[in-house]
């Protein structure tokens, strides 16, 4: 009776394995990575499944998380640069005495014209050289204005974006500055 019973648990255990593997091709998966291992067919049909049974005394085993970390930041370098200066006022608004210059505030915007480009903005910074009360230490030239505070892409990008999006036929995914 107990060989029947061990046929008996090694069919459901098989047939339960087919039904998880069924229900992940049909209902997909949680990442791009296990929906390849699944479609390469990496998991043969002799291995041991991620869940020990009972028997074995195990229970589920969870996987070992990969030490790569999350999605990395898009590489523009390839694209030319443009430069472009914008320079501060001259003299404090007060006493209108001179502002020391102090360098550049750097920063880069992805702009999409008819071929995309980098272009690099050099904020001009000056330094207060007088004493007047609510005139502030360090002076910097006014930021370009952006759709999106703290983003690195400019209103053409967001633009082609849209279009692609919900103008054309077409999915995002292929989407390439």
């Amino acid at each position: 009776m107990s060989s029947q019973n061990r046929q008996l648990e090694a069919d459901r255990d098989r047939l339960q394995g087919q039904v998880e593997r069924l229900n992940r091709l049909v209902f997909g998966s949680r990442t791009e990575r296990s929906a390849k291992i699944l479609k390469s067919g990496l998991k043969d049909k002799g291995a041991k499944d991620k869940e020990g049974s009972a028997a074995d005394g195990g229970g589920t085993v969870r996987k070992k998380r990969s030490s790569k970390g999350g999605a990395k930041r898009l590489d523009f370098s390839h694209l030319p640069v443009v430069d472009e200066y914008i320079e501060v006022d001259d003299n404090a608004a007060r006493c209108a005495l001179p502002f020391a210059g102090n360098g550049y505030e750097e920063s880069e915007l992805i702009e999409i014209e008819v071929k995309s480009y980098r272009r690099r903005i050099r904020r001009g910074r000056k330094q207060s050289t007088c004493e007047c009360e609510g005139v502030s230490k360090q002076v910097v030239a006014k930021a370009h204005e952006r759709l999106f505070a703290h983003t690195r892409y400019e209103l053409s990008v967001w633009a082609l974006f849209l279009l692609e999006r919900f103008v054309l036929p077409r999915t995002v995914g292929g989407f390439v500055v």
